[in-house]
């Protein structure tokens, strides 16, 4: 399912309402893309003459697919008015919104829907929505050598990882060498005289049983199916950045530029930086900075950091110049 988020702004001038014959207004059609095919258009309508009310409207006009959901909020800051609508679904081209007001009250001064001579609409939300031609969710498959199966199942175990996760505790049995080898932090801790160590035993309870149980079996390198979430790709790969495992770090960090978009490029922007990965980071900024450009709106952009937005701006407005052949 595709989740694209959207925000605009609608002014439109006092003497326009006013002077208006039926009291009826629109905005321009926009046009919503995914894979640079054009699925569905929306725009916004103003009634304010509706049954004597005043009435605002988001409007889609179906294209190329059969049914969009919508998270939208309507918001007028200078009348404190702001109306949330979550989940609902268009399956035709008619509109749906909020009543704002009567019409007395709309264009009554002392209601503020109207100011210093023009009335302001801010619409933002999300719509989600499912094509044909998406492609087939498939399993993952980390290949590998049949011994590595073999030293999974191996009863020999020396170190046991409990994962705590509320009152659930889970344990995974595992070998201090394979691990050691592959991760530096293990390897010093297994080294030292500490409790973990003289116990043989440590319990981890920042990542969930799935994501640890996921990362010891591609430590072990084993061949197996399997699925998971957004957020725990992202939690799989502080995993392995914390437990410094360079290798299986650099797979889950390929995965994560896969997923750059609107919807995530802020999270996966912050996620690269704390997590010291270059090809992330580098991928995020190149999409930031397009997306500025071009105007997109961007899901938790108020959680990058402002410096890290200025530079942006600043690379955006460096000229790149052209070598020519110096014939003089």
């Amino acid at each position: 399912m595709y989740e694209i988020p959207f925000a605009c702004k609608w002014t439109i001038p006092e003497n326009q309402l006013r002077n208006s014959n039926n009291g009826r207004f629109r905005t321009a059609t926009t046009t919503v893309s995914a894979n640079n095919t054009p699925r569905f258009g929306y725009f916004l309508k103003l009634r304010t003459n509706k049954n004597g009310y005043a009435t605002v409207y988001l409007c889609l006009e179906l294209q190329n697919v059969t049914e969009v959901k919508t998270n939208v909020t309507f918001t007028i800051k200078s009348a404190n008015f702001s109306k949330t609508s979550n989940d609902h679904i268009f399956q035709n081209e008619r509109g749906h919104g909020f009543d704002l007001a009567t019409t007395d009250v709309f264009f009554s001064q002392d209601s503020n829907f109207i100011v210093d001579g023009k009335f302001t609409l801010n619409v933002n939300g999300i719509f989600k929505f499912d094509t044909n031609d998406e492609p087939i969710a498939v399993e993952q498959i980390n290949r590998c050598e049949p011994l590595s199966q073999r030293l999974w199942d191996a009863t020999n175990k020396d170190f046991t990882i409990t994962v705590e996760e509320g009152n659930q505790l889970t344990e995974y049995k595992i070998h201090k060498h394979i691990v050691g080898a592959q991760s530096k932090v293990f390897a010093e801790m297994f080294k030292l005289k500490n409790n973990e160590a003289i116990k043989n035993k440590m319990t981890i309870n920042n990542y969930s049983a799935k994501v640890i149980e996921t990362a010891l079996k591609m430590i072990y390198e084993l061949q197996f199916n399997f699925n998971l979430t957004f957020e725990e790709w992202l939690s799989l790969l502080e995993f392995f950045h914390h437990y410094q495992i360079q290798c299986h770090k650099d797979k889950v960090e390929e995965y994560c530029i896969l997923q750059i978009r609107a919807t995530t490029v802020c999270r996966l922007t912050n996620l690269s930086i704390l997590t010291d990965c270059p090809k992330l980071e580098e991928k995020c900024l190149e999409f930031l900075a397009s997306a500025f450009v071009s105007r997109t709106y961007l899901s938790d952009i108020e959680t990058l950091d402002a410096a890290l937005i200025v530079q942006i701006v600043k690379n955006n407005a460096i000229q790149n110049c052209e070598t020519l052949e110096d014939n003089v």
